[in-house]
């Protein structure tokens, strides 16, 4: 509604989830400038497939992302979680 080059949408998974909004509207608002992912509960650091990262990330890839997607969740021992989580996303991603 801005519509100012500098004013953009950013999608957090985190957010979406919690608040029950559809990834799917990603596409009819224009897109987005970047996204975040974290867990639904805990806000944690994703190191499992979820159902809502597969919806998000084809809304994503409908509207032409082609951005980065950080992951903006805690970890207890993110050595660990990091290599585990990315390979997670990154399949997802391909899959979407």
């Amino acid at each position: 509604a801005v519509h100012h080059p500098n004013v953009s949408l950013l999608a957090d998974y985190y957010h979406m989830a919690r608040e029950n909004d559809a990834p799917e509207e990603i596409g009819r608002l224009g897109g987005i400038a970047h996204a975040h992912i974290a867990t639904a509960e805990g806000r944690l650091v994703p190191v499992c497939a979820d159902p809502g990262y597969a919806r998000m990330f084809a809304s994503m890839k409908r509207s032409g992302y082609a951005g980065s997607i950080s992951i903006e969740g805690k970890s207890e021992d993110i050595l660990r979680d990091g290599p585990v989580s990315l390979s997670i996303l990154k399949k997802m991603w391909e899959d979407a």
